[in-house]
């Protein structure tokens, strides 16, 4: 895997050698290493002790410089970008005796680059443009944690790894707290590899060179002003003896509903959402509309550039997230349909490609139903007298008392909410059985979409993050301007595509 390390460092050719370049050495990662040097004494100095690495000479001052290593490298480059104190890199292993089989420790790793590699693939299989490893080398809260998660979580700053995209920071005191929050509002996650952890020395008191010493005062100052700057994802500051401080991380932006038998309206579009974890039998019914027009009749895809209010009164006034009026159901007879019918993998196109907004693609199960977007050329759909793309989607004669089952349910539920022509509110749905999405987007639907669950589970709430929601259509303003409107070839559309969050 080509990656380069990127090491800022300033004035500290002691330290570096004593720590980072012993272990890049040690591990044969030298030629992957490039230093960004602050001024011309460090050129002189850092080219005579380590003539074997490369170096590119950087902007003085450790924001501006690390800003510039975002901007140095292409968008999408992979970047591990190391301090220039980094002492070890640790494994978390099994150390288990008769006595105590549950015992762990942590060790010197054989192979730093395995490391790395195995975090990268990490971030690309779940989307996640920022990784790292556990901050701190403790085997016990190490081995309390799943071995990587990808939620909201603190990627500590001498070792932070990155799919570059070139994000500038401003927060010189809290670079690597606010380098999480943004590359979380990007991506919807960040991955952190918990099972490997490193040492290093942090905000030390005899700083010559390096970032310098912050006083208490200062670190106080500072935690407090990103505290209220960020406090949708700030649970609160943690002060260490020393003055030091830090941050319990937490998203408040996520709202979760009830959609047990209770249909809910959403724009499923341009609303980040995922469904939270659920015991029992779920199945979840999304139902949505299409665009069958064809490409070259379509007119360029419109946002809106007003943010999502943050609260579920507020949605509610506004219209933008609601629960459907329903009448009296009856589900049971649609139960034995569902519990009867096989469900299969959900495959975005052909076997080979599972759908990557499924945490478990392989057993996460679905079928469709109602309209469908037809493969027959515009031709072959005019000598049918078809205007657009509509067809009819082959699991309603192949299911067809599950089909049924399905139609009755749904316009008894409220009347005219699911049909196959554009009398209904919706002409297409899909059933997924048991699946765990990671938060996505459906942004080849139309307008709103409407989901509920049936069966005997509990759990599994829809969960809407307004606060990435509302990050990408700052986004989208700032690429698109203030109409908002964008072709839909265009890229911009698929912006901040995001992944799971464990609960």
């Amino acid at each position: 895997m080509d990656y380069t390390i990127a090491i800022p460092t300033y004035k500290r050719v002691c330290v570096f050698r004593r720590k980072t370049y012993k272990l890049l050495k040690r591990y044969g990662l030298c030629e992957r290493c490039v230093l960004f040097l602050q001024c011309p004494e460090d050129v002189v100095a850092y080219t005579e002790a380590f003539p074997e690495l490369k170096y590119v000479v950087a902007p003085s001052g450790f924001l501006n410089c690390i800003n510039f290593i975002a901007q140095h490298f292409p968008v999408g480059h992979p970047v591990v970008q190391m301090h220039d104190d980094v002492s070890q890199i640790y494994d978390l292993v099994s150390a288990g005796t008769a006595t105590n089989p549950d015992y762990v420790k942590c060790v010197i790793t054989d192979d730093v680059h395995s490391t790395f590699v195995r975090v990268f693939e990490l971030m690309k299989k779940y989307k996640c443009n920022l990784g790292g490893l556990y901050p701190t080398r403790n085997a016990r809260h190490m081995n309390d944690k799943k071995q990587y998660s990808t939620t909201l979580a603190f990627i500590h700053e001498p070792i932070t790894m990155l799919y570059n995209q070139q994000i500038l920071l401003d927060d010189a005191n809290k670079t690597d707290y606010q380098r999480c929050v943004e590359y979380y509002l990007r991506d919807g996650g960040v991955l952190r590899y918990n099972h490997s952890a490193f040492t290093t020395v942090y905000n030390p008191v005899n700083a010559d060179g390096g970032i310098g010493h912050r006083s208490a005062e200062e670190e106080q100052k500072s935690a407090l002003a990103f505290k209220q700057r960020y406090h949708n994802y700030v649970s609160h500051i943690l002060t260490k003896k020393n003055g030091a401080t830090s941050f319990v991380m937490k998203d408040k932006t996520i709202l979760k509903y009830d959609i047990h038998e209770r249909p809910l309206v959403f724009d499923s579009t341009q609303m980040f959402h995922k469904n939270a974890p659920h015991k029992g039998t779920r199945y979840a019914i999304v139902l949505f509309n299409k665009d069958f027009r064809w490409a070259d009749t379509k007119s360029p895809r419109v946002y809106r550039t007003e943010p999502f209010a943050t609260d579920k009164n507020s949605l509610l006034q506004t219209g933008d997230v609601r629960h459907l009026p329903t009448g009296p159901d009856h589900v049971q007879p649609l139960l034995e349909a569902l519990d009867a019918t096989t469900f299969r993998p959900d495959r975005c196109s052909g076997p080979a490609k599972p759908h990557t907004k499924y945490v478990d693609a392989e057993n996460s199960t679905f079928l469709s139903f109602g309209l469908t977007l037809c493969r027959k050329s515009k031709e072959q759909q005019a000598m049918r007298g078809i205007p657009d793309r509509r067809g009819v989607n082959i699991h309603n004669t192949q299911h067809i008392h599950l089909f049924t089952q399905l139609c009755t349910y749904l316009n008894q539920l409220r009347p005219g909410l699911f049909g196959l022509d554009d009398t209904f509110l919706y002409t297409s749905l899909i059933v997924a059985k048991n699946a765990l999405c990671r938060f996505h987007l459906d942004s080849l639907n139309k307008g709103n979409a409407c989901i509920l669950g049936v069966g005997d589970y509990t759990g599994g709430e829809l969960l809407l993050n307004t606060g990435m929601s509302n990050a990408r259509l700052e986004r989208l303003t700032h690429v698109l301007g203030v109409g908002g409107a964008q072709c839909e070839e265009c890229g911009a559309c698929d912006d901040g595509q995001a992944v799971e969050k464990e609960e």
